[in-house]
């Protein structure tokens, strides 16, 4: 009569809990592997769009007179998603630019040689007053600083652009301005960004990414 060798049920169980745990522990590993790849990946979107709003900053306000630098801290405007323009309501802020230190959200300048006042700030969006866009307008006089984001007005459209990625929000842009002794400015430029879709927290890695640069104008004479 012939035998056949075979597994008790004991061992099957045991067999079935240990690849039950391997399975466990590689589904943990992979998880979290794809959660910090996802966070290295949005913080790095976050910082490419930072620095490239802090260089732009950075190059116009440096060739830039202090007498053509305002910073302005306005209310009352935020920006929408679907018709990409800026909603005004209870507008305040632009009758007086900031003192020196205090904080604004936009600012103004007209670097040397350029004929039109460019623009930059930040405004939240309607539905989510945490994360917002960055826009930069421009128009032909600072007299009304107001103009430079007006929705009503026809050159709007033509020069209004967003300057974060469709993948990045802003969360804050702020800018504080200093005087120095040769008639100079300095700005603190602070900008924080974080990815659209973003993970949660893993470890030492944050998707957010925050941005401080230090800009000084650099008054243009001829001896």
């Amino acid at each position: 009569m012939r035998k056949y060798k075979g597994v008790s049920l004991v061992e099957m169980l045991i067999t079935i809990v240990i690849l039950s745990v391997i399975m466990i522990l590689t589904t943990t590993t992979l998880t979290t592997l794809i959660k910090v790849s996802a966070a290295a990946n949005g913080r790095s979107m976050s910082r490419d769009d930072s620095e490239f709003v802090i260089e732009l900053i950075r190059r116009s306000v440096r060739n830039s007179y202090a007498d053509d630098v305002y910073i302005y801290n306005v209310s009352g405007r935020t920006y929408d998603t679907t018709t990409k323009k800026i909603v005004s309501e209870n507008v305040s802020g632009y009758t007086t630019p900031v003192a020196q230190g205090a904080v604004g959200n936009e600012i103004h300048f007209r670097p040397t040689g350029y004929s039109r006042w460019i623009c930059i700030a930040y405004f939240p969006t309607e539905t989510d007053a945490s994360i917002g866009y960055i826009v930069k307008s421009s128009t032909v006089d600072n007299a009304t600083p107001s103009s430079c984001f007006d929705s009503t007005n026809p050159q709007y459209l033509q020069y209004a652009m967003v300057l974060n990625s469709d993948d990045v929000y802003a969360e804050f842009l702020n800018f504080q301005m200093y005087k120095t002794a040769e008639n100079n400015l300095r700005v603190i430029s602070s900008i924080k960004m974080k990815p659209a879709l973003m993970p949660k927290k893993m470890g030492n890695i944050t998707p957010e990414y925050f941005k401080q640069a230090l800009i000084t104008s650099e008054k243009l004479t001829w001896e």
